[in-house]
């Protein structure tokens, strides 16, 4: 959602290190608090959680 979420894919990057990319990474409206956030996708976990934990 641009313009409307402050953290970027970019901003995500820097903090991991582990080249995660829009691949990884999903925006979505929180169900709860109905603002924009990004997770990690779901079809991806194994891989991200395999490449974090080296």
């Amino acid at each position: 959602y641009p313009g409307v979420n402050p953290v970027s894919v970019e901003a995500i990057q820097d903090v991991i290190q582990q080249g995660v990319g829009y691949n990884e990474i999903s925006q979505a409206i929180h169900p709860i608090i109905g603002k924009p956030f990004l997770h990690f996708h779901p079809c991806m976990s194994k891989e991200l959680l395999q490449s974090t934990s080296k």
